[in-house]
């Protein structure tokens, strides 16, 4: 750069016309008269000069859950870590914050998709952008679960419309809810991908930020025989939540989408019923130390396989992250039918009375030995 045309000086005014994503505010201008001379000279010129705009940047795009959602979703585990923890069906909040550039008027593109793991599904209809008025400011339009995928949507801004021209070198507030459903694998860490573009033509800067991990819990059963360890089909089981002292104060309805009601009597519970390689899953469901103080969850067997005794007592266990995996799976016994009675069984009565028999007999026995020793 030269520093002058002829005799004269030359002063430049650098003005910022583009920036990155991040950036919300322009830089201020700067002026540079030339020539510059090196420290301690008045006539070497120094022909290595930097000039340094200073911008105002933050994060383009952020993304967390709803304060209020975190307080219903968030479990301590035994180790002391925190994780989020959610059952099929349930509903909760996220909230987006994006970073509008100060030139975003100047932009034919500006965007957000969601795209939500499988497990996840979006509910476009309660997009709102606080501020902007949808119609006009911007478009919600959702897209559709895939093999891979949940239901997600797309955010659609209008760069030229005033309220979003205002909200340049601001931030913009999004908001919707999402619910969790039965595609949804235990123990596998769920959360969907927001991505905001912004651009002119095919020169598009895409920035992608994923929300919290979100985790639901499961069990896994293998019904044996006692003895020979074979696996039993035809076992049927209903699922209960027992207070502190072994009571049934629950039973659970699995819907369809694989939702859990729960009723203090047992008239429309689900059946689970273990299947030709003895298997029973349960899925969707709450960590245990989510429950009220001192329930537990159970399975309580209503039908044994055939030719069996039925188990009296409900099976105790603890949903928690990890307790899905193939090697925590919890074996149920059963013990075939046949002279011993089964625990509990009507037919233990004949057994109580004929041992009061045997041992009225054997003292009555012993009671007359003594006497005919003392003779």
């Amino acid at each position: 750069m030269k520093s002058k045309d002829g005799d004269k000086d030359k002063v430049y005014l650098f003005v910022e016309t583009n920036s990155p994503t991040n950036v919300t505010q322009k830089a201020a201008p700067i002026v540079l008269a030339l020539p510059v001379y090196k420290s301690g000279s008045d006539s070497e010129i120094n022909s290595d000069v930097h000039v340094y705009p200073k911008n105002e940047q933050t994060d383009a795009i952020t993304k967390d859950l709803s304060d209020e959602r975190k307080k219903d979703l968030i479990v301590t585990l035994p180790d002391g870590s925190k994780v989020y923890n959610a059952t099929y069906g349930q509903k909760f909040g996220y909230q987006l914050q994006i970073a509008v550039p100060w030139n975003i008027a100047d932009k034919d593109t500006f965007n957000v998709v969601d795209t939500p793991n499988l497990g996840i599904d979006d509910d476009a209809t309660t997009v709102r952008v606080a501020g902007l008025t949808e119609g006009t400011d911007y478009t919600v339009s959702a897209t559709d679960a895939t093999d891979k995928n949940g239901k997600g949507f797309k955010i659609t801004f209008n760069p030229t419309a005033a309220a979003v021209k205002a909200a340049a070198g601001k931030k913009l507030t999004v908001t919707y809810d999402a619910t969790l459903t039965n595609a949804a694998v235990p123990d596998k860490a769920l959360n969907n991908t927001a991505t905001l573009n912004i651009g002119n033509g095919t020169d598009v800067t895409s920035t992608p930020v994923q929300g919290p991990e979100i985790y639901t819990g499961g069990v896994k059963f293998v019904k044996q025989d006692k003895q020979s360890a074979a696996k039993l089909a035809g076992a049927e089981f209903q699922l209960v939540k027992l207070n502190a002292n072994g009571d049934k104060v629950a039973y659970a309805t699995q819907a369809t989408d694989g939702s859990y009601t729960w009723a203090s009597n047992n008239d429309s519970a689900t059946t689970y019923t273990s299947n030709d390689q003895g298997s029973v899953e349960l899925k969707g469901l709450e960590y245990s130390n989510k429950l009220a103080d001192g329930q537990s969850y159970a399975l309580v067997e209503t039908k044994s396989p055939a030719g069996y005794a039925l188990l009296t007592a409900p099976v105790k266990f603890t949903v928690t992250k990890g307790s899905y995996a193939d090697n925590q799976t919890i074996t149920v016994t059963n013990i075939k039918k046949g002279i011993l009675p089964s625990t509990g069984g009507s037919g233990i009565y004949l057994f109580l009375i004929a041992g009061a028999l045997l041992m009225s007999g054997a003292y009555v026995w012993n009671k007359r030995n003594k006497k005919n020793q003392n003779i």
